[in-house]
């Protein structure tokens, strides 16, 4: 109030810096292996599981002894990853080990432009359609030959009868 009992009301606004550490998770969601030790492709599934978006994502595969890196480039630009997003990316490798260790990194920014370095091990489990049970059984196709070959062979034998 002023001087002669006037009263007044005043607001103001402020704004608040409300930040937080990304939360990341990397995680193999799936492999795409004919035999343990032939070439084959795994994805790695990226995460954001904190409440900051982020920006400019890449992912990097290092090079290891378990592995060796066959795909055109050892580095994938994923791009920006909303709070409670997922992005995918694909690498092809030769397995030299049984279970290879892949050394991740990733590497973006948090809205504030602040740089974000992560280093992932992560193990992978080879699984075959060997593994799973699914062998690729020739005989239902040898069945169907056989079948082929008698209908050509019985059809000759019944027309040459009939001439």
């Amino acid at each position: 109030q002023d001087e002669r009992n006037k009263k007044y009301a005043d607001t103001a606004k402020i704004s608040l810096v409300v930040n937080a550490l990304p939360e990341l998770a990397l995680t193999v969601d799936s492999t795409k292996f004919e035999d343990k030790k032939k070439p084959g492709t795994i994805t790695l599934k990226i995460v954001n599981k904190g409440v900051v978006n982020l920006k400019y994502v890449t992912v990097s595969l290092g090079q290891s002894k378990d592995y060796e890196l066959l795909s055109s480039t050892n580095e994938t630009y994923v791009g920006n990853l909303d709070s409670d997003d997922f992005e995918t990316v694909n690498f092809l490798i030769k397995p030299l080990v049984e279970q290879p260790k892949l050394n991740v990194e990733l590497e973006f920014k948090d809205p504030y432009n602040v740089d974000f370095k992560q280093k992932y091990a992560v193990a992978v489990k080879i699984i075959t359609d060997e593994d799973l049970g699914k062998t690729s059984s020739k005989i239902p196709l040898l069945i169907i030959l056989l079948l082929i070959i008698g209908g050509i062979v019985y059809w000759k034998y019944y027309y040459k009868k009939n001439d």
